[in-house]
C-alpha cells in the first residue's frame, strides 16, 4: 500500500502532458514575437538606409572629385551650337588657358592621392610635376580646332602624331567615364540637348585649385600648336605669391632666358614681340 502512495507522489511531482504542451506553445509564441520584432526592425533599418542613399545621391556634393574636391553644384545651360562665330569664336578659344595643366606636388600629397613618381619639379627637389587631365583636354581640343582651321586655308597640319595622340586621349576619357545624361532632340540636324540644364563641376574653381601657390608649378602655355625647345622656360612664370618666385628670378638674372619655341631660335631668340618675356607673373 505504501508503495502505491509513493508511486502516486512521484507521479504528482512529474509535469503533466498538458503542462508540457502549454509550456511549448508559450515558447513558440515568444519565439515568433521575437522573430517578428527582429524582422520588423531589419525592414525599418533597410528602408532608412535606402532613403539615406537616395538623399545622399541627390545632394549636389555627391561624387566629389578625388583631388580638388569639386562637386556637381554648378548649373550650366547646354548649347548644341556655339553662340558666337568668326572673330569672337577665335577670341573665346584663345582665352581658354591650358596653363593650369601642370601642378607641383610633394611626396606626401602624391602618396595620399595614390600617384606614382613623375617629372621632377625644377625649383624644388622635394616636389614633382603632375598634370590635370581637364586642362590637357582643353589643350588637345585647341590643337584639333587649329588643325581644322589651317586645313580650311589649304595648309596641312604638321604635328600629326600630336593630333592623333589628342584624339585618342579624348576617346579614352569618354569611354572611361561615360556620361549617361539623356538629351532631348529636335527635328533640326545636330540640335541635341539644346537649352537643357546640366549640373556641372565649376571650371573656375578647378583653375583656382590648380593655381594655388601651394601647388602652382609656374607653368604657362602661350601657343598650343608650337613645339617647346627649352622646357625649363615654360616653368619660369611664377606669380609673385609663389614660394619659388625669388628663386626663379635669381636663376634667370644669372643665366638669362632662352627661346621657348624652336622657330624662335631661327628667328633670333627671345624677343618682347612674342609676348612671353614678362616672367613676373
Amino acid at each position: 500500500m505504501a508503495s502505491n502512495k509513493e508511486g502516486y507522489s512521484l507521479l504528482e511531482e512529474l509535469p503533466t502532458h498538458d503542462g508540457r504542451y502549454k509550456s511549448r506553445r508559450n515558447l513558440d509564441l515568444w519565439f515568433r514575437i521575437g522573430l517578428g520584432v527582429t524582422l520588423g526592425c531589419s525592414l525599418v533599418y533597410n528602408v532608412f538606409q535606402a532613403r539615406s542613399l537616395v538623399i545622399e545621391r541627390s545632394r549636389p556634393d555627391h561624387c566629389r572629385s578625388n583631388f580638388s574636391g569639386l562637386a556637381y553644384d554648378t548649373p550650366v545651360v547646354y548649347e548644341s551650337t556655339p553662340a558666337f562665330n568668326g572673330t569672337s569664336e577665335d577670341e573665346y578659344w584663345s582665352g581658354l588657358d591650358a596653363s593650369p595643366f601642370a601642378i607641383a606636388l610633394g611626396a606626401e600629397d602624391a602618396k595620399k592621392y595614390g600617384l606614382g613618381p613623375s617629372v621632377p619639379f625644377p625649383w624644388d627637389d622635394e616636389k614633382q610635376i603632375y598634370y590635370i587631365k581637364a586642362f590637357h583636354h582643353i589643350h588637345c581640343l585647341k590643337i584639333i580646332r587649329h588643325a581644322f582651321k589651317v586645313y580650311e586655308s589649304g595648309v596641312q597640319y604638321k604635328q600629326r602624331e600630336h593630333l592623333y595622340h589628342c584624339i585618342n586621349a579624348l576617346r579614352q576619357d569618354i569611354m572611361c567615364k561615360p556620361d549617361d545624361s539623356i538629351m532631348s532632340s529636335r527635328a533640326a540636324t545636330h540640335v541635341i540637348g539644346d537649352g537643357q540644364v546640366f549640373q556641372c563641376r565649376n571650371w573656375d574653381k578647378l583653375v583656382d585649385w590648380a593655381q594655388d601657390p601651394v601647388r602652382n608649378a609656374c607653368f604657362r602655355v602661350f601657343d598650343d600648336d608650337r613645339h617647346v625647345a627649352h622646357q625649363l622656360e615654360v616653368y619660369s612664370f611664377c606669380p609673385k605669391d609663389s614660394p619659388y618666385y625669388a628663386t626663379v628670378q635669381a636663376y634667370y638674372e644669372r643665366h638669362g632666358h632662352k627661346p621657348i619655341y624652336e622657330d624662335d631660335d631661327e628667328a633670333g631668340g627671345y624677343t618682347a614681340e612674342h609676348g612671353y618675356d614678362h616672367h613676373d607673373g
